[in-house]
């Protein structure tokens, strides 16, 4: 989890560079990347979004980030404080390539302040909670700060107020995923099993951005329903063996990923979710390891 800090902090750096040294983001932009997968032509449109290094811009990337943000959050309960201060440019990062990874932290303080309802330790309590918060707020206004001292205001305006949100239609962005993004299957046996129809980038099909209106018309609530049945095992699986922090964590991320398939398609092969299952893979390692050790003492505590 270290390793995905530091790597989001890296990425993030270079976001902030290419931000404040716009001949330089159009020199990656150009010489670096291809983006015809995304943009049948490059244009204007690149000038305010594809800030850092990625492999998935505009929506896992962010997300990622934000994923970053949560272990950030989970390294300050236990009182490792050396990466708070990367917080303001991961935000950055985040703003400027896609604004759905802003969700991570108000989810994770969410799942965070529940847990303290229940009971407290070193990690998780209440007084914990507010200093965190606390942090987060600093963070936020050191963000703002930044972009005012050293982002060009019209790039500024343009991502966050606008961001590529209008269509010759005039429908902005929030329009479009809760009235013309929402494509239902035209059957009950539809509905239940789907279509075999996958609507994110097929041009020969209607469009949708929602992750679950594709889910529902690629495989139905069948299809849904088994996909985060087996997220929610490997989630889960061992939860009770994990520390407290880590249960906060993981519950935070199964939340993430239930507001941010809304936003787009992220039961998909993307390095989100790559990220989330080499985390949950590493742990369950881990635990069986430890559980192996604890077998093979007590063994030999009964020869002895």
């Amino acid at each position: 989890m270290e390793a995905f800090v530091v790597l989001g902090i890296v990425q993030s750096v270079f976001a902030v560079v290419m931000l404040a040294i716009p001949g330089l983001k159009e020199y990656v932009t150009d010489q670096f990347l291809d983006l015809q997968f995304m943009f049948d032509q490059k244009g204007e449109l690149l000038l305010f979004r594809i800030y850092g290094l990625s492999s998935e811009y505009l929506f896992t990337y962010p997300i990622f980030q934000g994923m970053v943000l949560m272990i950030i959050f989970t390294m300050v309960a236990q009182g490792v404080y050396k990466y708070i201060w990367f917080v303001p440019i991961i935000l950055i990062s985040i703003v400027f390539n896609a604004r759905i990874g802003l969700v991570a932290l108000p989810i994770i303080l969410f799942v965070y302040f529940i847990f303290t309802l229940r009971k407290s330790d070193e990690s998780v309590s209440f007084s914990k909670f507010i200093k965190i918060s606390f942090a987060i707020l600093v963070a936020v206004l050191l963000l703002v700060v930044s972009i005012s001292l050293f982002i060009d205001p019209e790039i500024f305006t343009y991502m966050v107020l606008r961001g590529l949100e209008s269509n010759t239609s005039g429908a902005n962005h929030w329009d479009n995923l809760f009235q013309r993004m929402i494509v239902l299957p035209d059957s009950i046996q539809g509905i239940i099993f789907g279509e075999g129809r996958y609507l994110y980038g097929n041009v020969y099909d209607v469009q949708s951005d929602i992750g679950y209106i594709n889910d529902l018309l690629f495989g139905g609530v069948f299809y849904i329903v088994v996909y985060f049945s087996l997220i929610l095992y490997l989630l889960f699986n061992k939860f009770s063996s994990f520390s407290r922090i880590n249960k906060v964590l993981f519950a935070s991320v199964f939340l993430y990923i239930i507001v941010c398939n809304y936003k787009g398609p992220l039961l998909v092969n993307n390095g989100f979710l790559r990220a989330v299952l080499i985390v949950l893979f590493l742990h369950h390692l881990n635990s069986r390891d430890e559980s192996e050790s604890t077998d093979f003492y007590n063994h030999s505590l009964l020869q002895q």
